[in-house]
């Protein structure tokens, strides 16, 4: 969400290392949901570790679903999720699938 709100451009970031952006995507998801499933706590760090490097699947995912809840929900509502994550972080992947069964271009968890 950070590279959203700074308006930075993950797509020109991962182009200029020579990535086409739309696949590098769906890879971060697909990989995501990898994540999302392991319950090895040792490979969760290192898929962790690994990740955040360099604006890798993680920030692609995280920018990804910001933009399609902030498109869907608006930003108050925006920010008052953002809130309830505070209590219980899973409350934005819940979102986030919500509204990925809505639109087909979006790419469900």
């Amino acid at each position: 969400m950070a590279v959203l709100i700074s308006g930075m451009s993950l797509l020109r970031h991962h182009e200029r290392y020579g990535r086409e952006y739309d696949n590098y995507v769906k890879e971060s998801f697909r990989f995501f949901r990898e994540f999302l499933s392991e319950i090895d706590v040792d490979k969760l760090e290192e898929m962790s570790n690994k990740e955040f490097q360099n604006m890798g699947y993680f920030y692609v995912v995280g920018n990804e679903m910001a933009k399609s809840m902030l498109q869907e929900l608006g930003i108050e509502k925006f920010r008052n999720l953002i809130e309830e994550c505070k209590i219980n972080p899973q409350r934005m992947i819940e979102e986030y699938r919500m509204i990925s069964k809505k639109y087909p271009e979006a790419i469900s968890l």
